[in-house]
């Protein structure tokens, strides 16, 4: 099996985990209330001093500041002719976003009531800003695998320092979440198996047909 079929399969079974959550959240099984509700306390360790930190870090994960990085990623690599690459950059980004309002709307959550909890006006399920910064820690990877030269290991040293800054940051927004007590548990987890599934299966089917027609030349 290729590199690029295996990531289709990968896809695939990121997007099961996903959809079995969809129907956890949907049937609201008791065990799964009480799992979700083990962080219910958090929002009270909200302060002043807390807030200022994570507002700032919580806005830097939304739509108009996450499709401006992949804009630029996605200029970078269409000026170096690499525009399969640009493409699929900011369609998945879209593809992803899009998504995920579609699901909320259709499952419609209602955001926590926890004690302390800021109140949103949107749905709970599935996390936006989590989706949005998983969905650009995978970019960024795919921009410096396509961009960081290969010599001495160099590309692999700087993926792997991208990859653990990128968890890191992933890490303090799905805390500044759960702090302002506005997404569950589930709704994060939720988040991040979208955006990893539906990458790994656009990057599949377009690299497949990449693929398909340079051997047909």
């Amino acid at each position: 099996m290729s590199k690029t079929a295996k990531k289709g399969v990968i896809g695939g079974i990121l997007c099961s985990c996903f959809a079995w959550l969809f129907f956890l959240v949907a049937l609201e099984p008791r065990w799964f209330q009480s799992i979700d509700n083990l962080f219910s306390q958090l929002p009270q360790w909200r302060t002043p001093a807390v807030e200022s930190l994570f507002l700032p870090l919580a806005s830097t994960a939304t739509i108009i500041p996450i499709a401006v990085v992949h804009f630029l990623l996605a200029s970078i690599l269409f000026m170096r002719k690499q525009r399969l690459e640009s493409l699929w950059l900011m369609g998945n980004m879209i593809v992803i976003s899009g998504v995920g309002q579609v699901i909320k709307k259709v499952v419609d959550r209602p955001r926590p009531d926890f004690a302390d909890s800021m109140e949103r006006a949107s749905a709970s399920f599935p996390s936006g800003h989590t989706l949005l910064a998983t969905t650009l820690i995978i970019s960024l990877l795919f921009f410096l695998g396509q961009t960081v030269p290969a010599k001495r290991g160099k590309r692999h040293f700087i993926q792997n320092m991208a990859l653990f800054l990128g968890l890191i940051y992933l890490l303090l927004i799905m805390m500044s979440r759960l702090l302002f007590g506005v997404h569950y548990p589930s709704d994060l987890l939720a988040s991040m198996l979208l955006a990893s599934g539906i990458s790994y299966i656009t990057y599949a089917f377009v690299f497949s047909i990449k693929k398909y027609v340079l051997r047909g030349r």
